[in-house]
């Protein structure tokens, strides 16, 4: 019986999470808390799609709906809601039948642009779907469940620096302390700071990600100190078993202490006591091999009613990096020194 997707019931959206890990390959990006967080921070409008045969409900698949000018994009997710993917929680169907339906539901609600990623579509099947397709990467790999098999997996120059990081006397510890964002921020900006860039995403967003994800206890939140003071921090996230890496940062006056690696370490650490088997550490970047990730293929699907769309983001794309690098006025900023727990971030100019 053929797929189709459409809006779900007031029953399925009011109990999203409860139905959605009915489905085995559910991820923390498809989640109600997710969905809140890209409305708040992308201002967009979730879309609960779900998955039919007949009147059976057979997957759901979460969207968002924004506007830009006169055109109307479904993003499942869109390039640059800093959301791995998204796409078909199901069981069992065929991922060229919902991509498929998918391509259908955009056609029949005139939707001039669409995207969507999710570890099952390939290039192939966005071919025989006749849609476009873009391949990316992302590092993915096993989660051991000790400590010691964790650094087994890890490089020996990983292994090197966390030993050389505790022998400088770096202590990392998990937090729930509110003053964890300013700091994360805090870092980010000085790594961005070494290209004379700001950060590509506002600290609002981080503040969004602890108020929805901290209550659900599926985000990690590290920070190592030294002497008193917070000179790294990272953001992980978990659901379904698998631990996401959303990001670290080490200030660069700090960095010969080898902070970055511990607090990895920690997060892998406290991800495989709740049951993680799996580390996925999206984005670019070979030197995140040495967590034990290897480079597995992503692939972006993408649907264009119009075929000026992609021109058009991609001049839109140039226009950013450039007022990237205007604000930064492309000086290097001098590297920050580190800051205690309670330092008063509201006073800073």
């Amino acid at each position: 019986m053929k797929i189709i997707l459409r809006p779900v019931d007031d029953n399925v959206s009011s109990n999203w999470d409860k139905f959605l890990m009915n489905f085995p390959n559910w991820s923390i990006y498809q989640t109600e808390a997710w969905l809140g967080i890209l409305e708040e921070t992308e201002n967009v409008h979730p879309v609960k799609l779900g998955i039919f045969q007949g009147d059976e409900l057979k997957g759901l698949w979460p969207c968002a709906e924004l506007r830009k000018g006169p055109f109307r994009l479904l993003g499942s997710p869109m390039k640059g809601w800093m959301t791995a993917y998204m796409g078909a929680a199901s069981e069992g169907l065929n991922p060229l039948e919902l991509l498929k339906a998918w391509k259908a539901y955009i056609l029949e609600n005139g939707y001039h642009h669409a995207e969507v990623s999710h570890p099952d579509l390939t290039g192939d099947t966005a071919k025989q779907a006749k849609v476009e397709f873009v391949q990316g990467g992302t590092y993915a790999g096993p989660l051991p469940s000790t400590e010691e098999e964790i650094l087994a997996m890890y490089k020996k120059s990983c292994r090197e620096a966390i030993r050389k990081s505790i022998r400088h006397g770096v202590e990392v510890e998990n937090t729930d302390n509110p003053a964890f964002v300013d700091h994360f921020y805090y870092h980010i900006e000085d790594v961005f700071g070494k290209q004379g860039l700001k950060p590509t995403f506002p600290k609002s967003q981080v503040q969004v990600l602890w108020k929805r994800l901290k209550p659900t206890g599926r985000l990690i939140t590290v920070w190592a100190k030294r002497n008193g003071k917070i000179i790294a921090t990272e953001i992980s996230i978990i659901g379904n078993r698998v631990l996401n890496a959303y990001g670290w940062a080490s200030l660069r006056a700090e960095q010969e202490h080898s902070p970055n690696e511990l607090v990895q370490f920690l997060a892998m650490k406290i991800a495989a006591q709740h049951g993680c088997t799996r580390h996925e550490v999206c984005g670019g970047g070979d030197y995140k091999t040495k967590f034990g990730v290897r480079l597995e293929p992503a692939y972006r699907v993408l649907f264009y009613r119009n075929r000026m769309l992609p021109v058009m983001r991609r001049l839109y794309a140039m226009a950013f990096r450039l007022r990237q690098k205007r604000k930064g006025l492309g000086t290097e900023m001098p590297p920050r020194p580190a800051l205690e727990i309670d330092h008063r971030f509201d006073a800073q100019s």
